[in-house]
């Protein structure tokens, strides 16, 4: 019906996925599955479809998200091909990212995937905060993100980094620029679903605090922090029972040498110069700060 997205019907996508098959499938979560897929005009496509079985429960975040992404246009967003919906199937048809997932790049051992350097790394952190601060102060709506972390941030053929998955998103009405207590909406989604994944959830949304920009920020200094450290956030959680910023501001600023040094042997770039070596230690150590500064305690100091 609408003439800036393509129609693409149920059978095409049947023909493009080989029929929804395990071999297509690509990531799961709690709304249903993720398929790849080839059009007849070579198009690669990702097709994010709604479990019906839980499709009563998600339907408002469906069309949030179709919302959402209709509404957004940046280069580090995720954009909308279509949708395509049926009696008893949801679908959004999205561009395959040929380089998957960040989360797989981050712990590569899991996924058989290369590692990234600290250069292409901070590059993928610069493009995440490009396309946050664009939903947060410049989109035509504004948005907070909720579900910020890894495996919603997918990588391009270049390996520039697009936010993905605006399924428990929250649209923010008629919000000042300014940073202020109205920069929030009800927190939670209105289909029930806490704000977020844990390890990454801003404590306040914990206490039952209203979902804001803040809470985006702190997600962002999450992603951070398990970069430098190479520790997934739940992993401290179980091991250190710690939050990944408690972990890291225990031994700020005496005592990070041996966090510094674990992150230069994984993180240095190769064929690089070793006078570039105290380089990479300033910028891990800012990447260390930033990501401290951004999970404080207290959402409007971040």
């Amino acid at each position: 019906k609408d003439p800036n997205y393509p129609r693409i019907s149920y059978q095409q996508l049947i023909e493009a996925t080989g029929g929804f098959t395990a071999s297509s499938l690509v990531g799961s979560g709690r709304f249903g599955h993720v398929y790849k897929g080839v059009l007849r005009n070579n198009t690669k496509i990702a097709v994010k479809v709604l479990d019906p079985k839980t499709a009563v429960d998600f339907s408002g975040s469906f069309k949030r998200e179709c919302q959402i992404l209709k509404r957004t246009r940046h280069r580090n967003l995720i954009r909308i091909i279509t949708t395509c919906i049926k009696p008893g199937f949801k679908a959004l048809v999205l561009p395959l990212m040929p380089n998957g997932s960040l989360e797989r790049h981050l712990y590569p051992e899991e996924y058989s995937n290369k590692s990234l350097d600290l250069i292409q790394l901070v590059s993928i952190c610069s493009d995440v905060a490009e396309g946050i601060a664009y939903l947060h102060h410049y989109s035509p709506v504004k948005v907070v993100h909720c579900d910020l972390k890894p495996s919603n941030i997918l990588l391009d053929d270049e390996m520039t980094a697009l936010v993905t998955d605006f399924g428990i998103s929250r649209l923010l009405q008629g919000v000042e620029e300014t940073v202020s207590t109205d920069d929030s909406v009800s927190f939670g989604s209105t289909d029930g679903f806490l704000c977020g994944s844990v390890g990454y959830i801003a404590p306040e949304y914990g206490m039952g605090k209203r979902a804001s920009i803040h809470g985006d920020v702190y997600s962002f200094g999450v992603l951070l922090l398990e970069i430098v450290s190479g520790r997934r956030p739940t992993d401290v959680l179980v091991n250190e029972g710690s939050s990944l910023h408690e972990f890291m501001k225990l031994h700020y600023p005496y005592s990070l040498e041996g966090i510094v040094e674990q992150a230069l042997f994984r993180l240095k770039p190769q064929g690089k110069l070793e006078r570039c070596e105290k380089l990479w230690r300033e910028v891990i150590l800012e990447m260390i700060e930033l990501g401290l500064v951004c999970t404080q305690y207290n959402p409007t100091a971040r």
